[in-house]
Order: structure tokens, then C-alpha cells, then sequence
């Protein structure tokens, strides 16, 4: 492709993800709570930090005052005043010397239209500089869901929409870090069938994230099937479990906006890797839960993801009632359903009490043989685990746990591996009791080891990103 872009990859290749790794950098966000004028105490605004494996050295890298969000990436899914609801991006560069932040100074964007712009930070002098010109990155259609190259820091990718604001075309670009040389990689295409309703247009590139090794991006592209029920569908034998369907529902009805609006819980979307030398995309899977979760392997072959269907994983059937946790190697074509039939349906993301509060994570060892994520001990827990498993299905463990149930709803959420595939860096939030005065969101930073469960409290926030040294 371009000559910058295929160096910074035959660099890349010649790292290896295998290296041993000291003591890191984390980059977290911290919420700043006040008084609103109902008595009820709640967050008002966020910022970030950074901080040691050990919990020690930590340091404020942006302001945090009431009515200014600092975030990783604009992605407003639910809720990103609390701080716990992020589709996690690469915000270090390789060095760990700079960080790529959002700045929303809207203390409410549900009033209306929002505003921000995206900066890069030397986190050592502070300096800043922003990627786009103009006063803001949001207005419509908005520059979106920004991450930074792992392997080359100078290079950063980018969609030509925000929140889901649909475009004709849906489209990936990259750049560099000072804010030249936008291109384009690649464009979504126009449309995707799907068992039913052939031909439905893709409406945005909303979630992309690199492989470690900077050579492919996972690219999610959202479309909205018409209402459920409204059109013709298969005749009975040809689905012979229509009760497992969801009911028909007008939300989904909407395939137009006037302005930049929050993406939606309620939708699809389609799974593609694009290699970046070439810029070619091959679609992995549709029929994909939306807001997506999911990650790519060290090296892009190998990916893991969430699915609508009936069953099992492979089922683009989007009137399926289900979902479950898939794991699709790229090389050979193979699908692995990781859990039994209805496990992660009932006790993972889809029927989760979590997910309308957290953005759900899944990630993988740089290898890509173990995944890390949420789910149940038990149906109606109050507490969601952090689970790992073989991404050939077995092995399925359980990581932490409290001998006795928690008196509010908390959750685990992991946030990265560590590339010898030994530890996971994840959060512990605990959800505010409804009604209550107290709508704070308390979450912890915790460093797991992946053999024994052994939980490392690192220090008080939400980790969005790890920076392990060499």
C-alpha cells in the first residue's frame, strides 16, 4: 500500500510478542463526584492517570474537574460519565512516552448535540496536540472510535462517523499521529445479506482495534435488520425453533439520523479484518452483537467475538433469541463454539444484569490461545467473575470470587493480558444501589494471575490500557 505503512509493519514483524516483560504503565480513568441538585452525590466529570504495576508513581495526566470527560476513545454506548464504559483502544504509544485521549467538555451530551477533540499527550512534559483540525471532532458525521498502532506509535486508524452516525461510504483511515497524512485503508461494503432480509446497508464503522503486531485491524460495521416480524420470514419448517425469537420491537425501525447520536444497545453488526499493507477487508461473521465485544490475536489470525443465534456460533439467522462466545482462527476457517449451548447466553454478556452499565470486554492472550472475560457463578448472582478458557473450549476456570455474595452488584471486567500470557489486568466496579443518594461507581484496578488467581490490588480507578516494559 503506502510506503510508511508497509515499513512500520516489516518492523513490526521482526518483534516478538513472546519477549519477556518487567514492571509496566497503566493508564486509568478516575471520576471526579459532586452534588447534583437533587442531593444525589454522582460523577461530574473524569480524567487520567497513570500508575505502576505495583500501585506506585502515580500521576495525573489531565485535568479532572466537574463538566470535562477524559476518556480513551468517544464511545458512549450507555453511560461514559462513570468511567466504567469504554470500548477499550490502544492509548499508548510503544514506548509509553505519549498517550491518545478524548476530551468531551459536555457535562451532559443527552441535553444534546456533544462536542470534543481528540489529543495526543507527552505524558513526560505534559504537552499536548490535537489530531483534527477545527473546534470539534464530534460534529457530524465526526471523526471515531481513534486507536493507536501497538507496534508503530506514530500511526493511528479512524472512522469517518462517530456513535454509529450513519455514512455512505463506512470507512477506516489512518494517520499519523501529528495529524498529517490522513488516508483511507478501506470501506465497508455497501451491504450484507442475511438469512430473510438480503441486501440490508451498512451504516457505519463503529469499533475497530489493531493486532499487536499492526498488521490487521478488527473492524465491526453496524447495520439494523427492519423490525422483527415485519417482513415475510422463512416458512415454519425452515425454522423450526421460532419460539426461540426475539419479539418484534419498533427500536428497530430507525436507519436514519439528523445528528450525532449515542450508539444503541438494541442493534447489529458485521465482523471484518483488513489487512493494512493491502487494504483489503474479509468479512468474519455477521449477525454480531451490538455494541460489539471482542478482540484479534498478536498476529490477526485469530479472533474472538459474540453472536446471536439459536444455539451456536455460525447462525446469521438475526431473529435468533441467543447468543454465544465464538472463536474463529482466520488461517483454516475454523469456528469454535467455546461453551456449551445456552452457557453464554444465560450467564455471560447477552442476559448479564451488567452489561446496561459496563461495556462488555473479551480479550485474548497475544497467542490467542486463552480468553479472559465476564460471566455468572450462578444465575442471579450478584457477582460477575472473571473467567478464562482455552480457545479450543476447554479448561474453563473461574478467577476470583467472594465467599459470600456482595451486598450490591459488582463486576469484573479484564483489560488486557499480559503478553507472556501470565497475568490480566482488570477492574472491579461495584454498581450504585438504586434509589440510593450515593450513585457513585467505586471500581479497583487489579492485576490477576492467570494460573492460580492470585488478585493483586493495584490502586483505586478504572484501567484502560497496560504499557508493560521490556
Amino acid at each position: 500500500m503506502r510506503s510508511f505503512f508497509c515499513t512500520a509493519i516489516a518492523l513490526a514483524m521482526a518483534c516478538s510478542c513472546a519477549s519477556a516483560y518487567a514492571s509496566g504503565d497503566i493508564l486509568l480513568v478516575r471520576p471526579v463526584n459532586g452534588v447534583f441538585p437533587n442531593g444525589t452525590l454522582g460523577p461530574m466529570g473524569t480524567g487520567l492517570f497513570s500508575v505502576d504495576d505495583h500501585g506506585h508513581h502515580l500521576r495525573q495526566l489531565t485535568p479532572l474537574l466537574p463538566g470535562a470527560y477524559y476518556m480513551p476513545s468517544w464511545v458512549a454506548f450507555n453511560n461514559y460519565t462513570t468511567g466504567v464504559d469504554y470500548w477499550l483502544t490502544k492509548n499508548f504509544s510503544p514506548d509509553g512516552r505519549s498517550i491518545l485521549y478524548f476530551q468531551n467538555p459536555s457535562a451532559d451530551p443527552a441535553d444534546g448535540q456533544y462536542s470534543g477533540k481528540y489529543y495526543i499527550e507527552n505524558v513526560l512534559t505534559g504537552a499536548t496536540h490535537p489530531l483534527f483540525a477545527g473546534s470539534n471532532d464530534n460534529a457530524a458525521p465526526g471523526y471515531g472510535y481513534l486507536a493507536r498502532d501497538p507496534a508503530n506509535g506514530n500511526i493511528a486508524a479512524y472512522t469517518n462517523s462517530t456513535s454509529e452516525y450513519p455514512v455512505t461510504p463506512a470507512c477506516v483511515y489512518l494517520m499519523h499521529t501529528d495529524g498529517t497524512h490522513q488516508q483511507l485503508l478501506w470501506c465497508a461494503p455497501a451491504d450484507i445479506s442475511l438469512p430473510d432480509y438480503p441486501s440490508w446497508p451498512l451504516q457505519a464503522v463503529e469499533s475497530i482495534r489493531w493486532s499487536g503486531n499492526g498488521q490487521k485491524l478488527m473492524v465491526y460495521a453496524s447495520y439494523e435488520p427492519p423490525p422483527l416480524g415485519e417482513l415475510p420470514r422463512k416458512p415454519a419448517l425452515a425454522s423450526p425453533r421460532s419460539l426461540l425469537t426475539r419479539p418484534t420491537s419498533k427500536l428497530f425501525a430507525t436507519n436514519t439520523a439528523t445528528g450525532p447520536v449515542e450508539g444503541s444497545d438494541t442493534g447489529w453488526s458485521a465482523l471484518f479484518v483488513v489487512d493494512v499493507a493491502t487494504g483489503t477487508g474479509v468479512e468474519v461473521a455477521a449477525n454480531i452483537v451490538d455494541p460489539p465485544s471482542g478482540d484479534i490475536s498478536y498476529d490477526g489470525t485469530k479472533v474472538i467475538y459474540e453472536q446471536y443465534d439459536y444455539a451456536q456460533c455460525g447462525d446469521e439467522d438475526q431473529e435468533a433469541l441467543g447468543d454465544s462466545l465464538c472463536f474463529k482462527d482466520l488461517t483454516t476457517g475454523t469456528v469454535t463454539d467455546l461453551l456449551a449451548p445456552t452457557v453464554w447466553n444465560n450467564q455471560g454478556d447477552y442476559n448479564g444484569w451488567w452489561r446496561p452499565y459496563w461495556y462488555p470486554e473479551i480479550v485474548l492472550s497475544a497467542d490467542g490461545s486463552k480468553a479472559a472475560f465476564t460471566m455468572l457463578q450462578t444465575m442471579g448472582y450478584s457477582e460477575a467473575d472473571l473467567f478464562t478458557i482455552n480457545t479450543d473450549g476447554t479448561n474453563l476456570r473461574q478467577l476470583t470470587s467472594s465467599a459470600t455474595a456482595p451486598a450490591a452488584y459488582t463486576g469484573w471486567t479484564p483489560v488486557a493480558w499480559s503478553p507472556d500470557g501470565t497475568r490480566i489486568l482488570a477492574n472491579r466496579a461495584t454498581l450504585p444501589v438504586s434509589g440510593s443518594l450515593d450513585q457513585t461507581w467505586p471500581s479497583e484496578v487489579h492485576i490477576i494471575n492467570a494460573s492460580t488467581g492470585g488478585d493483586t490490588f493495584v490502586t483505586k480507578g478504572y484501567a484502560i490500557d497496560w504499557h508493560e516494559k521490556p
